[in-house]
């Protein structure tokens, strides 16, 4: 009996822990903090630019040997003329972050990442243009938990310098584990 009494602790513990990172945090709120960024294309021949972002620590990332150093989600790169997002599978960077465009749609419009894993790209670039706003799903990060889960956010480019090969989006996103939801669910809903 005292053994069983022992056992339920831990147990209770880890059932906790599981359950929080659920696809339901309807308990988790949160407040929209949407914020800017700008990247360089790696095809620029200046080494030191920061041509890559990490959505989970909302911070730029210069990419000086690719797959070594801090996480990234996203890089900004130049082909056939276009400025595109890789993933960083398009690199040959293992890495569950993937992105998807969605044509015609705003920032604004965007309150839930695409459940279509089709949807989203993990090897081809994907073009940029003003017209469309994009969903990144990012690598696995740790969880508040202490296991590990993929976040959700939503960009949309703000300016598109393919000369320059530059480029200033806006972000935003959940900081729940596994949410979907880029925007914060509605007061009172």
């Amino acid at each position: 009996m005292d053994r069983a009494r022992r056992a339920i602790g831990p147990l209770l513990i880890l059932v906790l822990a599981v359950s929080g990172c659920d696809e339901d945090d309807s308990f988790f709120t949160w407040t929209a903090s949407p914020d800017t960024a700008a990247l360089y294309s790696l095809s620029r021949p200046e080494l030191t630019l920061l041509s890559a972002f990490n959505f989970r620590q909302r911070s730029t990332v210069r990419i000086e040997n690719i797959g070594v150093g801090v996480p990234w989600d996203i890089a900004l790169d130049t082909r056939s003329g276009q400025l595109v997002l890789l993933a960083p599978g398009a690199l040959g960077v293992e890495s569950q972050a993937r992105v998807a465009r969605l044509p015609g749609m705003s920032f604004d419009e965007i309150v839930e990442a695409p459940e279509d894993s089709l949807l989203y790209s993990e090897t081809q670039p994907v073009p940029l243009d003003l017209t469309s706003a994009y969903v990144v799903r990012t690598d696995l990060r740790g969880s508040p938990y202490g296991g590990t889960c993929v976040f959700y956010f939503k960009l949309q480019p703000l300016t598109i310098d393919v000369v320059e090969g530059y480029l200033e989006f806006v972000f935003d996103g959940s900081p729940a584990c596994n949410d979907r939801r880029v925007a914060p669910a509605e007061s009172g809903s």
